[in-house]
C-alpha cells in the first residue's frame, strides 16, 4: 500500500527535476529581446510599467525605475483628492496635467518609452500611460477600442 502511493509521488518528483534541468539547459541557450522579456520568461512577476518599457531592447532597470518614480511623484498630487465628490473635474485635472507633465507631442508611430523619454506618443501610448496613472490612483477604468483608435475611460 505505501508503495501504490510513494511510487507516483517519486515520479512527479523526478518529473520536476528534469523539467528544471532542462529550463536551465534551454535558457542558457537563449537569446531575449529585453532583460524584462527574460524575465516574463522565467516566470517572475514585474511591473506593468515593464512590461510596457520591454519594447526597448536596451531598457535598463535604472531607466524604468526612474520612470516608475516619476509616475509615482506625479500621482502623489492626485492621491489625496476624493473622486467621489467633483469626479468629472478632478478627473479633467489629472487629463490636463498628464498632457502638461507627459504628453507634449503627438505622433502617429511611437513606442512607449517615448512617452517618458521625448514627450511623444500617439493613442495607445498615452492610454498605456493613463492606465499607469488610473491604477496607481486605484481608479476603475475600461480601455476601448475603436477601428482607428483606442481609449481608456473612467
Amino acid at each position: 500500500m505505501i508503495l501504490r502511493v510513494l511510487l507516483p509521488f517519486l515520479f512527479i518528483l523526478s518529473l520536476q527535476n528534469v523539467s528544471s534541468q532542462l529550463t536551465q539547459k534551454y535558457n542558457s541557450l537563449m537569446s531575449f529581446y529585453s532583460p524584462i522579456d527574460s524575465a516574463l520568461f522565467n516566470g517572475k512577476e514585474i511591473s506593468l510599467l515593464d512590461k510596457f518599457m520591454a519594447i526597448k531592447p536596451s531598457v535598463s532597470a535604472i531607466e524604468t525605475k526612474g520612470h516608475e518614480e516619476k509616475n509615482d511623484q506625479f500621482c502623489v498630487e492626485f492621491a489625496k483628492l476624493d473622486f467621489s465628490k467633483n469626479r468629472l473635474k478632478q478627473l479633467k485635472s489629472v487629463f490636463e496635467k498628464t498632457h502638461t507633465v507627459f504628453l507634449k507631442r503627438y505622433r502617429e508611430q511611437i513606442f512607449f518609452p517615448s512617452v517618458f523619454e521625448t514627450g511623444e506618443y500617439n493613442c495607445v501610448t498615452a492610454t498605456m500611460l493613463y492606465v499607469l496613472i488610473l491604477e496607481k490612483l486605484k481608479l476603475p477604468y475600461a480601455i476601448l477600442e475603436e477601428p482607428n483608435h483606442v481609449y481608456v475611460i473612467v
